[in-house]
């Protein structure tokens, strides 16, 4: 329901029958009573029940307790810490510890340290060297802590602080991951993940979901503004590079910058034991427009999220450069002024578009050797317009280098090879590139600023950009151009041709029951 407009009326139960308020069907999560036949009929048809495939396990338990029963975790006090190494020295045993996460890291505070450590603290932080090197440390009662890289950032008296980066605390292994997703919200997406619960109270259900499969399985949980990620690792240890790439296919797909500041694991019975962090997944920055790659709207059609964040989460997997291309320019896109944007995003659409603009004519002469030749011939001539003595050399080989295509043809080449039209005032705009190389301005000198239109203009690079990787990456589905729905999100693309874009998608459900209603899986 947008802002403004009036809810529905409340409906008058009979007496003796429980009431409760009717949350309009866009809300998608709804408590209705079970004695009513029209109640489980509503359900039906604004949640498909009978369409889910129901799944059960550690993952949904944890998603319906933080659905329904507002489940959240905090970070546990620890007991001391008796053996250790950091730097490659050994700790002493016995020191007084807090531990405390900070922004993604870790940060472990000793208090009442020995000598022998106050001069290992002093010698590093007079060598300014760069850490390079795994910590761990041993807790009292069992519990290891490791990271990728640890270091002693502060010292004084008797204390000092190790600062954790890529870090994990683990009683045992769990099975799940979950956090909080910071500026995750889920409100104008299309879920594909129904939350149900069915108890003598009444019904529960909530759409506001995503169950999302990249090289982790992710259920996104909608509360309100928020969104809950659960992590379902197949019962190996997280790796932080599976990770770090779902993370930021992740941020593609919602286009925006989301947090996560540390994890909690938990056990199949819901328990917590284990906690990381890892660095640069708490950097959500300044608050911005959320501006997706794909219609990810109340249409149908933005059920096409999963299927892009899977593909987008395999290719930064892989390494492959051209995707932390595009997830770098896309995103820098997000949060950079107007014209570094601008001309982040042309540079970008250039190297993706490279590796399929090989072929055809590369050059505009019809032999190379023979232009060459002629120019040779005509050298003498050709150095005579030489502005200085000093010149001339230089103008000979501009002569010779004029038989290259411009680099703005890259593009119009890439696009015929990938089978896609590119439409004539993108083709246009695309020839706008050397202004902004060697400028850095997006406009030439005598051109006035247009904030409404270069902001267009961004869009439209944006836009030509996500259709070459998602061409590059296997996405068959539609793509956001640049021109904005009534709420502001992008409408889809009309010159990019999406596969079986009317499909119907799956539909994937968590529940619970009353022992006497049936089974909760």
């Amino acid at each position: 329901m947008r802002r403004g407009q009036a809810g529905p009326r409340q409906r008058e139960w009979p007496a003796g029958r429980r009431k409760v308020s009717c949350l309009p069907a866009r809300a998608r999560s709804l408590t209705m009573p079970l004695d009513s036949r029209a109640a489980e009929a509503f359900h039906e048809m604004v949640f498909r029940t009978r369409d889910a495939e129901w799944i059960s396990g550690a993952a949904a338990n944890l998603a319906l307790r933080v659905a329904f029963d507002d489940l959240r975790f905090r970070f546990p006090e620890f007991p001391a810490v008796v053996s250790g190494t950091v730097e490659g020295e050994t700790l002493s045993r016995g020191s007084a510890t807090r531990i405390e996460p900070e922004r993604g890291e870790l940060r472990v505070h000793l208090d009442g340290i020995t000598p022998d450590l106050m001069l290992l603290v002093e010698r590093f932080n007079r060598s300014n060297s760069a850490p390079t090197r795994s910590a761990c440390l041993v807790l009292a009662d069992g519990t290891e802590v490791t990271a990728r890289i640890g270091h002693f950032v502060k010292y004084g008296g008797s204390s000092c602080v190790i600062r954790f980066l890529d870090w994990e605390v683990k009683r045992s292994e769990p099975v799940c991951w979950t956090a909080p997703v910071k500026r995750g919200s889920l409100r104008r997406t299309q879920g594909n993940l129904l939350i149900h619960e069915r108890k003598s109270e009444g019904i529960r259900s909530s759409l506001t979901n995503l169950l999302l499969r990249g090289n982790y399985t992710w259920s996104l949980v909608g509360k309100d503004d928020e969104a809950f990620a659960i992590v379902e690792t197949g019962g190996v240890p997280l790796q932080r590079r599976s990770l770090v790439a779902d993370f930021c296919a992740l941020e593609l797909a919602f286009g925006q910058h989301l947090g996560i500041e540390w994890l909690t694991g938990v056990d199949a019975d819901g328990n917590p034991v284990a906690w990381s962090g890892t660095s640069g997944l708490d950097d959500p920055g300044e608050k911005q427009a959320r501006e997706p790659p794909i219609p990810v709207g109340d249409e149908p059609v933005g059920s096409w999220l999963p299927e892009f964040f899977a593909q987008a989460a395999r290719a930064l997997a892989d390494d492959d450069a051209t995707a932390w291309v595009f997830y770098n320019a896309y995103m820098d896109s997000l949060s950079e002024h107007l014209d570094g944007s601008y001309l982040k995003l042309q540079v970008a659409l250039e190297a993706l578009s490279s590796p399929y603009a090989r072929g055809g004519q590369p050059q505009l002469v019809k032999d190379r050797d023979e232009w060459n030749a002629w120019v040779d011939e005509h050298a003498d001539a050709i150095r005579s317009h030489a502005a200085g003595a000093g010149d001339s050399e230089k103008l000979l080989s501009k002569v010779k280098a004029a038989a290259n295509r411009p680099t703005t043809d890259t593009v119009e080449r890439a696009f015929a090879t990938l089978a896609l039209t590119l439409p004539p005032e993108a083709s246009t705009e695309i020839r706008q590139r050397n202004v902004s190389a060697h400028r850095f301005l997006m406009n030439k000198p005598d051109a006035d600023r247009d904030l409404l239109r270069d902001w267009n203009r961004v869009r439209m690079i944006r836009a030509l950009l996500v259709a070459v990787f998602a061409k590059s990456i296997g996405y068959s589905g539609p793509i956001g151009g640049w021109e904005r729905d009534a709420l502001g999100g992008p409408r889809p693309a009309p010159w990019y041709p999406a596969a079986d874009a009317d499909r119907k998608h799956r539909l994937f459900g968590y529940r619970r029951m009353d022992a006497a209603d049936g089974p909760s899986e």
